[in-house]
């Protein structure tokens, strides 16, 4: 799914930019970069994102990677998605051995 989603142009993210409205549940967890709104747009991914892509790359450039059909955007937002993922499930784990699991799912959910 990771994968599927970054060669489709979309992002998993916690919570979009303030300047994004979100429209749908879905839209809370995953940034389209094939949007226009995307064009210009500097930041980062996922501003709480500690990875590559996020250090390294802007929406904007990541969305003209996709418009021109360039191979290394379907590399770059696999990457951030599996680095999510990854993320994610880490702390699942620490949350089940800390017994704080409902808290987490509470503040993703």
């Amino acid at each position: 799914m990771p994968t599927r989603l970054g060669r489709m142009g979309f992002c998993l993210v916690k919570v979009k930019s303030e300047k994004l409205k979100v429209k749908s549940y879905n839209e809370k967890y995953l940034l389209d970069l094939n949007k226009k709104e995307m064009e210009k747009d500097k930041g980062p991914i996922d501003s709480e994102c500690s990875c590559l892509v996020c250090k390294n790359y802007s929406r904007a450039y990541l969305h003209h990677l996709f418009r021109t059909k360039e191979l290394l955007a379907y590399k770059l937002t696999s990457f951030h998605n599996l680095f999510f993922v990854e993320n994610l499930v880490q702390k699942i784990r620490g949350s089940l051995l800390e017994g704080t699991f409902s808290k987490l799912k509470e503040e993703w959910l």
